[in-house]
Order: C-alpha cells, then sequence, then structure tokens
C-alpha cells in the first residue's frame, strides 16, 4: 500500500466540504493523518526581476519564498527533491523541461508540493499566466506559462498521488479552478494568495501564512490538539488576508485530498493567540493581532498593530485586557447600493457578495468583467461621506484599461 494511500486509510474516508476548504472534525479515536516529507517532492518557482522592463522588479531582500523553501528540507523534505528556479534561471524553456522530468522521478504514494511567487497575470478570455523570467507582456499567449498548462502537466506526468498547489501572485486562485476540473488519479488541494480573478498583494504576507502552518505556528491550532493541519492553514491564511492586506485568499481541498497535519504546535500561551482585535490607544481604536500575554502582568495582552513590520517596536504594544475588543470586520449586506473609490473618485456600485469585511461589487454601466473584490476602505453605502472601514485609498486598478498586465504592487 502506498505511503498517501495509508493516509487517506488513516483518515477514516473522511470527506472534506471542497466549498470551504474546512475538513470535517474528526472523531477523537480517529487519527489525523500525518504528512511525510520523505515522500515530498518541492518544485519552487521565484522570480522577482524579468527580461521584459514592463514587469517591475521587486527587492531581493528578504525574500519568503527562499525561506519556505529553506523550511520544507529543515522538515525532512530530501534535497535532491527540492528544485528551485530563482529569476534569471526561470526561463519558459527551463521550467517546462525541468518540470516534466522532475515530475516523472515521483513515485506512487508521494506528494507534490508545487509553489509560485512572482506576477501573475489574466487575460480577458479567462486564460490565466505564472509570469516567469523571460514572458514577453505583447506576446503571452506565445511566451506565457499557463496555469492550465501547469495542471495538465502534473495531472499526466506526476507519478504520485497528490498534489498541493501554491502560488503569491495575482490571479493565482486559477490554480485552484483548474485542479478542480483535473481531479482524478492525482488528488489535488490549492492554497493560493488571491482568487482567480483578482490581483494580489504587494507584500509576502500569504507566503508567510505557509510558513506559519508548516513550522507548526501555534496560532494555527485553533482546536488545541497540538496539530497544525493543512485545513488550519488555509482557514488561518483566509483570515489573515482580508484582515492584514484587504483580499481574499482561495483554498480548496479535493475530496480525496488527506487533511494532513503538516506540523506539531507548541502549547497556546493563551486561548486568544492569533485573535484579530482592535486595541483602544490614545481613544482611537487601532487594529491589530494578539501575539501573546505581557509576562509581568497577565492581565495585559500584547497585541502587534497592524500596518507595521514585524521588527518596528512601534507596532508591538502592551495593553489592559479590558481595552482590547474583538475586531468584526464591517460589511453591507448583499444587494446594498453603494460607491467604491477607485483612482480617487467614487463609482456608483452594487453589492454582489461579501466574505471577511471584503465586497465584490458590481460597477454601474460596466461590464460584469470588471466585478472586483474590493477592500472596505474604499466601499462606502451610498449617501454615506467615509468609507465603512477608515479612511479610503488609492487603488492601482483603473477600468480605462481592463486587468493591467502589470501594476505597482509587488505582484501585481
Amino acid at each position: 500500500m502506498s505511503a498517501m494511500a495509508s493516509i487517506a486509510v488513516a483518515a477514516g474516508c473522511a470527506r472534506v466540504d471542497v466549498a470551504s476548504g474546512v475538513a470535517p472534525k474528526l472523531p477523537k479515536t480517529t487519527p489525523t493523518p500525518t504528512w511525510n516529507p520523505a515522500r515530498t517532492w518541492a518544485f519552487f518557482v521565484g522570480v522577482l526581476e524579468w527580461e521584459d522592463a514592463a514587469f517591475a522588479s521587486f527587492p531581493q531582500d528578504d525574500r519568503k519564498d527562499v525561506a519556505l523553501r529553506d523550511l520544507l528540507e529543515t522538515r525532512g523534505v530530501p534535497s535532491d527533491q527540492i528544485v528551485f528556479l530563482r529569476d534569471e534561471d526561470a526561463t519558459l524553456g527551463a521550467i517546462e523541461t525541468t518540470f516534466v522530468a522532475y515530475l516523472r522521478k515521483s513515485q506512487p504514494g508521494d506528494l507534490l508540493f508545487f509553489y509560485f511567487a512572482g506576477h501573475g497575470h489574466r487575460d480577458d478570455d479567462g486564460t490565466t499566466y505564472l509570469i516567469q523570467h523571460d514572458a514577453r507582456s505583447d506576446e503571452l499567449h506565445d511566451t506565457g506559462w499557463r496555469v492550465s498548462d501547469i495542471v495538465e502537466t502534473i495531472s499526466r506526468e506526476f507519478r504520485g498521488d497528490a498534489a498541493l498547489l501554491t502560488a503569491d501572485c495575482c490571479y493565482s486562485g486559477a490554480l485552484g479552478v483548474e485542479a478542480k476540473r483535473r481531479e482524478g488519479r492525482v488528488a489535488f488541494a490549492a492554497l493560493t494568495s488571491a482568487v482567480d480573478r483578482e490581483s494580489s498583494t504587494g507584500a509576502w504576507t500569504f507566503t508567510d501564512c505557509l510558513i506559519a502552518g508548516f513550522s507548526g505556528d501555534s496560532r494555527l491550532d485553533r482546536d488545541g490538539d497540538r496539530l497544525v493541519t493543512l485545513g488550519e492553514t488555509g482557514r488561518f491564511t483566509e483570515g489573515e488576508m482580508p484582515f492584514v492586506e484587504g483580499q481574499l485568499a482561495s483554498f480548496m481541498i479535493g475530496a480525496r485530498f488527506p487533511n494532513v497535519s503538516v506540523a506539531v504546535a507548541e502549547a497556546r500561551p493563551t486561548a486568544r493567540l492569533g485573535e484579530h482585535v482592535e486595541a483602544k490607544i490614545s481613544g482611537t481604536w487601532q487594529r491589530g493581532t494578539i501575539v501573546g500575554i505581557d509576562a509581568t502582568d497577565g492581565d495585559e495582552l500584547e497585541v502587534r498593530l497592524t500596518g507595521y513590520g514585524d521588527d518596528d517596536p512601534r507596532g508591538l504594544v502592551s495593553i489592559a485586557a479590558g481595552l482590547v475588543r474583538p475586531f468584526v470586520p464591517p460589511q453591507l449586506p448583499i444587494g446594498t447600493t453603494c460607491e467604491v473609490l477607485d483612482e480617487g473618485e467614487w463609482w456608483s456600485a452594487k453589492v454582489l457578495d461579501a466574505k471577511l469585511g471584503v465586497h465584490l461589487v458590481h460597477y454601474d454601466g460596466w461590464k460584469t468583467s470588471y466585478d472586483e473584490w474590493v477592500t472596505p476602505q474604499r466601499i462606502r453605502a451610498l449617501g454615506a461621506e467615509t468609507a465603512i472601514l477608515g479612511e479610503g485609498g488609492q487603488t492601482t486598478r483603473s477600468r480605462k484599461e481592463h486587468r493591467p498586465l502589470y501594476g505597482k504592487s509587488r505582484h501585481g
């Protein structure tokens, strides 16, 4: 019996809600299946600079794609089962040749961990590309790395049983869409920084979420069983991306993909660890995340304020628990007539859907292809003078040019 088959049996044939990506809580008598690093093949492509100057390059310092690759190796993925094509090495020819040969080395029972960081693009016809180093902005149809080709290649060439697809770029949710279409012999799961029709943040927040999951960050262990599962990693990411970056992540687990434990977690110092809150500071409620309890005073909570880097001491405050309240994302009802800020102007729109404070809107008089998910800082009810959360901000997207190929963000 193969390694992945053994995992599936151990899971008690538990089914997974594909729509939500949430696995049902297993009975206490049923052991949680465990990820096996030794049977894992990790294929990484990280591109932060391009031959075509139309694609904005990004800083090389503090690369989290490198940190994630190193973490997997530390966790026990054999170095000869890890491929990392980086920047100028990540040409389309090198990727396609290396990818096929690499996949064919796997054996039944193996797991593929696929990861991409860089630019992504979606054409008007719905074709999505991950932008490799030598892609041409004016010839993507002939020079780009199609998401559909990626998933098809895995389905055809991978000898293992399951593939986890991850990506930190615009329109990365297309990986999950394609995976749902092609799940057959290979069981798929996909966790990405954005939904298939939306651009992505310029920060490394999504990749940080993957690192948190596979390193056993106790914030993710919501049920207190000292295990971090893939499902918990996905739910954590789904919560972090709207709160920190104002965008929706995408997460799906196919029905045959086991909700494996990916790491052992340390004991939680407080049940509220990782909770999104508002802290009252100098009379103003500011958003943040509980990161611990003040060691000198058990009634004091340590809160990392949103908008500050992890190394910025101004963002870490110790505050009385009574001055901290749960953050409830403001949300307009579906069907609400509203206004959305874009390029410094407020545009009339309608709320089609809402989730975790992020709203899917349709602009009056514009094609449905311009529908987008917007942050609470960019939306207000009709007649209101301010956005429903804080000050409105600029957006890099313009409806004058549908779905720009690149933008001002790191991944856009």
